[in-house]
């Protein structure tokens, strides 16, 4: 069965319309939501016309029915066992998460609290489309708890169903061998990680070994790069689309699509989103860059203005940017402290660096420095050397290293999160870069004789391998602490998620003035 690389990509982008589509016959009042309802088919409709299989610089895949349902189950059980749907034991993250959840089956759209006063205001796209199916429950039943469990049922596949598109695209452009190595690549997608071991065995911090903490917060200067296991069981919300997005911008050759597809991870996490606009201003000055070499810069303007950019642009931009700023909280810290505009909050060169300039603290500088550098050549340094040694560095590979070594200099909140956010896309990218050199040096089996024999022969791939394995220990270890988790714990225990919960509370979830906002003005259902 061979999957073009246009039908994939149209699948893609109605995933990540519908919720948004949701969302506006939700939250929106009558007028604004017709007309941004409009503008998304009106985008959606000139973008599924202009589709083109030579979109891709990879355009296609082969696989057999039961590779498919092979992947769509590997996809399913990522899932299930990163606590999608509530099925087994969660990280803690879960918790905040699956009140919103609830809160958005269990209340009338938008949701609101203190007698219409408070408004949810949060990265809620991801649930938009299985919340549908738990009010539906909700209505026939009578019953919250039938509502949430029918809601979380939906949320596993809807998450399934993003991480399946995921798979499909790793497969797809990573396909760069002799010889077809789909679960190959899928593999080190869901296990690609830092190698966080390496810097907790410096520290000796024998204490994020032994405890249920993820091994990512290693570092003395409380930075970190998550790996795509992590993101999935701590933050699917913010990672599932933007893997989406930026898979396909990888393998996009031309600009007529890519502001559509950039601002379609807007309401799924501004900062992921920013880490996609870092990506797409590269590719758009490369491709800029050959134009003006052609003398074509005609054709660029013609690709990067088409109707689909446009009406993409008009028709999630405006609602989301308001929407997130009726609370002046606009990004969620895991720390559970705000991160708005304030002084002390708001974004910012981070904290210690600062504290430690101010002191002239030359010792402590040095020290952060040292432990930065240590940071980087484990989290993405090593990967980097073996895909630029086997591969002619670009302008948009670069870049996103120089990106990737700027993100950590800078603060949003009270915790880590603009690192950890912003860098999923530029992660994603060497990742897919790392496996796309490793399926490369794959050499056929048997060319050699036996696969150390293989080894032997390619000293690179050697070397990559061992990278992987060593990072590989990180989604390891996120998977064996649920797994623990969940036989250790009473299945009782771990079904009472599904019981009553309170309203959510918490400045990172809510907007207190949004009544004040523009949002509120101009788009805003007005509830009762």
């Amino acid at each position: 069965m061979k999957i073009g690389y246009k039908n994939l990509k149209i699948l893609a982008v109605l995933y990540a319309f519908v919720p948004i589509i949701v969302f506006y016959a939700g939250w929106l009042n009558i007028i604004a939501a017709i007309v941004f309802i409009a503008l998304s088919a009106s985008a959606i409709f000139f973008f599924i016309k202009n589709a083109s299989h030579r979109d891709g610089k990879f355009k296609s895949i082969t696989l057999s029915k039961k590779q498919i349902i092979i992947i769509a189950v590997i996809a399913f059980v990522w899932c299930f066992m990163a606590g999608q749907g509530g099925f087994v034991h969660q990280s803690t993250d879960h918790a905040a998460r699956n009140t919103i959840f609830k809160n958005i089956i269990a209340y009338d759209w938008p949701v609101t609290f203190d007698n219409g006063n408070v408004m949810m205001c949060y990265y809620i796209a991801h649930w938009m489309v299985p919340a549908l199916f738990g009010k539906l429950a909700l209505l026939i039943s009578g019953s919250t708890r039938a509502a949430y469990i029918v809601g979380n049922v939906a949320l596993l596949l809807w998450s399934s169903l993003g991480c399946f598109i995921v798979l499909l695209l790793t497969a797809m452009i990573t396909n760069t061998g002799k010889k077809p190595m789909f679960f190959i690549a899928i593999f080190m997608f869901i296990f690609f990680s830092g190698l966080d071991i390496v810097g907790v065995l410096l520290l000796k911090k024998v204490n994020l070994i032994n405890g249920d903490i993820h091994l990512e917060w290693w570092n003395k200067i409380w930075m970190q790069y998550s790996s795509n296991t992590t993101c999935l069981y701590w933050v699917y919300n913010q990672c599932i689309v933007p893997w989406i997005i930026i898979l396909c911008i990888i393998n996009e050759t031309k600009l007529k699509n890519l502001a559509l597809l950039a601002i379609l991870a807007f309401p799924y996490g501004p900062l992921p989103f920013l880490g996609i606009v870092i990506i797409c201003i590269l590719k758009a000055v490369s491709v800029l860059c050959k134009a003006i070499k052609a003398k074509n810069i005609g054709a660029f303007f013609k690709d990067a203005f088409s109707p689909q950019n446009i009406l993409g642009f008009l028709a999630v931009a405006p609602v989301y940017m308001l929407y997130y700023t009726a609370n002046v909280v606009v990004a969620s810290t895991g720390a559970g402290t705000s991160a708005g505009s304030g002084s002390k909050m708001g974004f910012r060169v981070y904290d210690k660096y600062v504290a430690a300039f101010k002191a002239k603290d030359v010792k402590t500088l040095i020290n952060y420095a040292k432990w930065y550098t240590i940071f980087m050549i484990l989290e993405g340094g090593l990967y980097a050397a073996v895909v630029l040694k086997r591969s002619k560095p670009n302008m948009v590979f670069i870049g996103t290293l120089i990106s990737l070594l700027i993100i950590p200099v800078f603060q949003l909140g009270g915790s880590a999160d603009f690192c950890m956010r912003v860098s999923i896309p530029g992660l994603v990218y060497l990742c897919i870069a790392f496996i796309q050199v490793v399926i490369a040096e794959m050499p056929e089996w048997g060319e050699y004789g036996t696969f150390s024999n293989c080894v032997r022969h390619k000293k690179l791939l050697a070397a990559a391998l061992i990278i992987f394995i060593i990072g590989s220990v990180t989604p390891a270890t996120e998977v064996k602490r649920e797994l623990l988790g969940t036989v250790s714990t009473p299945y009782s225990d771990i079904m009472k998620h599904f019981d009553e919960v309170d309203p959510v509370s918490g400045n990172n979830f809510l907007a207190k003035n949004y009544k004040e906002s523009d949002f509120y003005k101009y788009f805003g259902k007005k509830s009762k």
